[in-house]
């Protein structure tokens, strides 16, 4: 088991937007157990010791969560730790890789360079036509193509534009300029678009599949 007292790594800190030097400044350790599907029913499985790592980005000296899993204590370690807070900035499985890919790109850069971003953004916004069939014209075209055969809603399809708007200023010269703020804007409605298109038919899919799965368990053992 890693040292906790002197436990460092050297990692991407979403706070500032720099890898940046981390350190750890406490753990708590804690055991939890796995859940299994058998036969319809979910049950306990293996156990697994865990430790949560409090840790400090010593470029902003703003705080990092960490967790980390393991069978055996001996090879927990902040080194492997996965983190917890903020939360990661990822898209979910049910979003293109090659969308997610650039989302993934373009959230590195969001604290650094807003202009940058703002174009990432537009460029997984064309992702997203180009992979619902929406392919003819211009980013706005194809956003409005994408309202009218019902991939969004109307409402969305004006969100999308500003974005396509907000992109262009980042990708041109001009005294306009991406901020923070607008592009904490930009990513809000970007999640929204994959939520609509991706993440919500994907979540009722699982749903319905669950629920099929509990009507062909066999019934209990009478008692």
């Amino acid at each position: 088991m890693q040292d906790d007292t002197t436990a460092r790594r050297v990692g991407f800190c979403p706070h500032c937007g720099n890898r940046s030097p981390q350190e750890v400044l406490c753990t708590q350790h804690f055991t939890t157990e796995s859940w299994r599907h058998d036969g319809g029913k979910i049950t306990p499985g293996e156990e697994f010791i865990g430790a949560h790592y409090v840790a400090v980005c010593r470029t902003c000296e703003r705080i990092l969560v960490y967790a980390d899993f393991q069978i055996d204590v001996e090879h927990l370690s902040f080194e492997g730790a996965e983190l917890l807070f903020p939360e990661p900035d990822e898209l979910h499985h049910a979003v293109p890789e090659e969308i997610a890919d650039i989302y993934e790109e373009a959230s590195r850069i969001m604290v650094l360079a807003p202009n940058a971003y703002a174009v990432q953004i537009r460029r997984a916004l064309e992702g997203v036509c180009e992979h619902r069939g929406a392919l003819g014209g211009s980013l706005h075209d194809r956003l409005r193509q994408l309202a009218t055969q019902g991939d969004i809603p109307p409402g969305l399809a004006e969100m999308t534009d500003a974005l396509r708007i907000v992109g262009n200023i980042g990708a041109h010269y001009s005294r306009a300029k991406v901020t923070q703020p607008d592009a904490s804007a930009i990513r809000d409605f970007f999640l929204a678009v994959v939520e609509y298109v991706y993440v919500g038919p994907n979540k009722v899919k699982e749903f319905r599949d669950r629920l099929e799965e509990i009507k062909r368990a066999p019934p209990p053992p009478a008692t």
